[in-house]
């Protein structure tokens, strides 16, 4: 922001340079033709006089000025602006007063005039001196350096312009060839007034004076000898043809081209510049010779203005292109005066062409810098506005009218206090202090806007200049620093909730430097329990307070860190300040304090839990003692209980054999002596023999499905489905039904059992399929919850369903929905599914309506814990 206020400023001081040398020619070239005019104009001596003075101190802008005139021997002031009385006093007189040096008498004898001025009537100078011109002016833009660097003229001053305070001065001598008619004196206090230009300028105005007074000086000799008046007349005649050959000689000097035409606009006489900057020769300037330069395209205009100029004898002043010796064509400022007689008739034109080029080039430059100006505001990456002193607007850029809202609204012109009504009194404030030549900044600042939000903003005002060197208005950049604001607050509520919950965190927390390793910060928490005051662990090191109980593991720890490696719950010993060991789980996060890093340590005390631990590995130990004898004693009752299952269902079964053998006989020997009431009973009694086989056959496969232990490995769900689905291809062919199997997960499962489960849930889906055929729909997936990994599949049938309020019933042994005579089945094939999920450490539910078919999920481990042959 700074770097773009700076190269502003720079374009805005290079402009006024431009600026304000471009006013100086053009003020230089007024003052100059205005001076002709006085001279020209028929006006007496002390009025003409007079009026140059006035002219010279409003044209310049120099505090004083004076002219004397000669009287006598001496010098003193005839006319003055600016000078104090005082002043005049002390310096009217010339003549020596011999309260300093004076140089040796002239050649008449008497005593040399005193001061400065008095040097430069007399010639009394040295043109090697930078100070002295050509001409014979003394000039300096500093007094006081002038006399540090020669200090010898002291002894040739009187001192009192140095003492009144004046820096620039400037004595010009009045001087027509020999006579010197008086001085032009220019006086300011402020240094560094005068430039080449200006002093050449001056100059030519008192050659021009010089000579007038000489001409003046002859005519009013003329009219005070009526008796010698035809002799005067001829006398001044010939002192007017000598005063007109000094006045070409003198024209012949001036940086301008010069010419003199008669009344009726013939041009009878150049001067010697005419001729250099055109190339051209005084024969090929005879006649209208001069249109030779014009350039074709601009010379009817020039034509059809001299010739009014001619008939109305008003003066002629124009711009337009002449040609030079090189063939290029350059704008010059003409400006043609008629030289009156007493009657007021033309009697000649006296004219001078200015080149201006360099001016217009200028111009030029100025207005393409100006143009630059604008851009750059208009497109600087920065919010930038410019105001007159009135506080409109001038310029803004395009970041300004963003930053501010503006866009669609016209702004050039307008007040800024009506574009933003709401600004503050105190910035109006600043605006008028900036106008009155302060500069202010801020870094921030709150603007307040009509909507009741606020623009936070960083600022800089300062004036801008004019090329005269007055204040035209302010320039205002700002920066829109809202968002860094809200982001400043923002991050430091974050801090000071962040100290709010390190230090009210139960979690031991300290905060130590990477670099050096001294503690930043600890809580409440980390202090009690090291047992350390604040003042006692802060800026210290852990090494210095022998925190660690393990060196290595502190080193271990800062490498793991260094690399970038996570540090999450790492086992650490430390030691307290009274010596006491303190097992911990240690966890460091990176965290950036002041562009530095720094460990952020999260300890938690272990040491009750690794007593705990301790005591739960000895009471481990015990019971797996116990549980390895219980184990033993299990096993041996399991070998018994399943001799009595085994010498159970043998002993059952033979007399259930012989029942129904002779059921079978009496039905089939004795049936007609039974009559209908005891063949009633007889089938009865087979019925229930055949269902007491079948109970005592499911409850030896439940038997069996207990005590089996599963034999995990991986297997393809799939394929076990598959293969359990074969088996009811017949009656499914039937029944015109299908089972579709879609995509099922891999697990670690006994797949013999697992056959099992699809069986009895296929078997149980094609037994209650009610009237439709039977369909039943096979789909799966792998699914994530309490961080394991399951394998879902689900059994999807059309049957008859059945109320959720008997969910649980189904997966009891015998346990029936349905009377005996509905369904065929023992109620055993559900509570047999379950047993082989649970002994796969899973879950199965179910999900049912009446009439809407039932749909069994069973979720399964995908990998089994400590899986091994039989566990």
């Amino acid at each position: 922001m700074h770097d773009t206020a700076n190269n502003l400023e720079a374009l805005i001081r290079e402009c006024d340079d431009l600026r304000r040398e471009l006013a100086a020619s053009n003020r230089l070239d007024t003052l100059i033709a205005a001076f002709l005019d006085l001279v020209k104009a028929d006006t007496d001596t002390p009025e003409l006089l007079r009026q140059v003075v006035n002219l010279l101190a409003r044209g310049t802008g120099f505090m004083a000025v004076g002219l004397r005139l000669r009287e006598g021997s001496d010098y003193p002031y005839f006319q003055t602006r600016g000078l104090s009385e005082a002043f005049i006093r002390l310096e009217n007189s010339l003549c020596p007063q011999g309260n300093h040096q004076r140089p040796a008498g002239d050649r008449d004898g008497a005593a040399p005039l005193e001061c400065a001025c008095g040097m430069v009537i007399e010639g009394r100078i040295d043109r090697n001196e930078p100070f002295f011109t050509e001409y014979g002016s003394l000039w300096t833009n500093s007094n006081t350096e002038l006399l540090r660097a020669r200090p010898q003229l002291r002894e040739h001053i009187r001192g009192n312009c140095l003492a009144a305070g004046y820096e620039s001065s400037a004595l010009i001598p009045l001087r027509c060839e020999a006579t010197t008619h008086g001085l032009l004196q220019l006086e300011d206090k402020r240094p560094g007034r005068f430039t080449p230009q200006l002093l050449r300028g001056l100059e030519l105005i008192a050659r021009h004076l010089a000579l007038a007074l000489s001409q003046r000086e002859a005519l009013e000799a003329l009219r005070a000898d009526g008796r010698t008046l035809s002799l005067r007349l001829s006398e001044g005649a010939k002192a007017l043809n000598a005063s007109e050959a000094r006045f070409r000689t003198l024209a012949n000097t001036i940086p301008q081209l010069a010419w003199m035409a008669r009344a009726d606009g013939h041009i009878v006489w150049y001067n010697d510049r005419w001729y250099a900057y055109t190339g051209t020769t005084p024969e090929e300037m005879e006649g209208s010779g001069w249109q030779r330069v014009h350039d074709p395209a601009t010379l009817p205009a020039v034509l059809e203005q001299w010739k009014a100029s001619i008939a109305t004898g008003q003066p002629f002043d124009m711009v337009f292109p002449l040609r030079g010796a090189d063939g290029r064509l350059r704008p010059f400022l003409t400006r043609v005066n008629p030289l009156r007689d007493a009657t007021g008739q033309v009697l000649q034109w006296f004219g001078t062409n200015t080149d201006i080029s360099q001016q217009k080039a200028l111009e030029a430059e100025l207005r393409q810098r100006e143009e630059q100006l604008r851009l750059y505001i208009t497109h600087a990456p920065a919010a930038i506005a410019m105001f007159d002193k009135d506080m409109r607007y001038l310029a803004a850029s395009q970041r300004w009218v963003a930053d501010f809202g503006l866009a669609g609204q016209p702004l050039l012109g307008r007040s800024h206090y009506e574009v933003f009504p709401e600004i503050p009194e105190h910035w109006k404030d600043i605006h008028r202090r900036c106008l009155a030549g302060a500069v202010e900044r801020a870094e921030e600042d709150a603007f307040v806007r009509a909507d009741g939000a606020s623009q936070w903003l960083r600022w800089e005002v300062r004036p801008w200049y004019t090329p005269e060197g007055a204040i035209g208005g302010i320039a205002v950049f700002s920066e829109d620093i809202t968002a860094r604001k809200l982001a400043q607050q923002a991050l430091a509520e974050r801090e000071l909730q962040f100290q709010k919950v390190f230090q009210a965190s139960p979690a031991p927390m300290a905060i130590l430097s990477f670099e050096s390793g001294r503690f930043v910060h600890a809580n409440d928490a980390y202090l009690g329990l090291l047992g350390y005051a604040p003042d006692e662990l802060l800026g210290k090191t852990t090494v210095e307070l022998g925190i660690w109980d393990d060196p290595q593991a502190r080193r271990r720890i800062r490498k793991r860190f260094a690399a970038g490696k996570p540090i999450v719950d790492a086992e650490v010993r430390l030691r307290a300040k009274t010596g006491e060991n303190i097992n911990a789980l240690l966890s460091i996060e990176p965290i950036t304090i002041a562009n530095s890093v720094h460990m952020l340590a999260v300890t938690k005390d272990i040491t009750e839990r690794k007593l705990a631990e301790q005591r739960l590995r000895q009471a481990r130990d015990v019971l797996e003692d116990r549980v390895q004898a219980r184990t033993q004693e299990l096993e041996a009752r399991t070998i018994e209980l399943d001799k009595f299952f085994s010498v159970s269902s043998h002993d059952l079964q033979e007399p259930l054999r012989k029942i129904r053998v002779f059921g079978e006989r009496l039905r089939l020997e004795y049936a007609d002596a039974l009559g209908d009431t005891g063949r009633d009973y007889l089938r009865r009694m087979e019925n229930a023999a055949t269902r007491m086989q079948t109970l005592i056959n499911g409850l030896l496969e439940y038997s069996r499905a207990s005590r089996n232990l599963p034999r995990f490995a991986p297997a393809d769900l799939g394929e076990i489905a598959g293969q359990a689905a074969r088996d009811f291809e017949p009656g499914l062919a039937a029944a015109g039904g299908h089972i579709e199997i879609g995509a099922l997960p891999q697990a670690e499962v006994d797949g013999a059992l697992l056959n099992q489960v699809f069986r009895n849930l296929f078997s149980n889906a094609l037994k209650y399929h009610g009237q439709t055929p039977p369909v039943v729909r096979v789909s799966g997936a792998i699914v994530s919850e309490a961080g394991m990994q399951w394998a879902r599949f689900s059994v999807t049938d059309n049957g008859i369903g059945f109320d959720l309020r008997f969910k649980n019933k189904i997966f009891q042994p015998f346990q029936r929905l349905h009377g005996n005579t509905a369904y065929a089945g023992t109620g055993i094939g559900l509570a047999i599914v379950r047993r082989i999920v649970e002994l796969h450490r899973g879950t199965i539910t179910v999900d049912s309506a009446p009439g809407q078919g039932a749909r069994f999920i069973v979720s399964l481990p995908v990998s089994q814990p400590g899986r091994g042959s039989g566990t």
